[in-house]
C-alpha cells in the first residue's frame, strides 16, 4: 500500500494517463501470456537487474505501446528467439 502523502486523501490519490484518470481504488486485471521457461527466467532476472518487477516492467511496456499506437521499438525478423545470427528469412 502507498502511503498517504500530506495534502493526498489515500482514498481519491490519482494521476492521469494520457485522458484516462486512474484512482487507487481502481481495480487491475491480469494479463497471461505464455513464454518458454527460459525466456521467462530471464525476463526475471533483467528486471530485477534494473530494479523493477516483471509485473511492473510489463505495465510500462502496455502503457508505452498504447501511447504509440504500436510497438514503442523497431521490430525484425532476425533473432526472434534470441539466437544470435539466426534469420527466419
Amino acid at each position: 500500500m502507498l502511503p498517504c502523502m500530506p495534502g493526498y486523501n489515500k482514498n481519491i490519490l490519482s494521476h492521469t494517463t494520457n485522458e484516462t484518470v486512474v484512482t487507487m481504488s481502481d481495480k487491475m486485471t491480469p494479463v497471461v501470456a505464455k513464454v518458454l521457461p527460459a525466456e521467462k527466467e530471464r525476463f526475471f532476472e533483467a528486471t530485477e537487474q534494473i530494479g523493477t518487477t516483471p509485473s511492473n516492467a510489463i505495465r510500462m511496456f502496455i502503457a508505452a505501446f498504447n501511447r504509440a499506437g504500436t510497438f514503442p521499438f523497431e521490430v525484425g525478423v532476425r533473432g526472434v528467439l534470441g539466437k544470435a545470427g539466426v534469420s527466419n528469412e
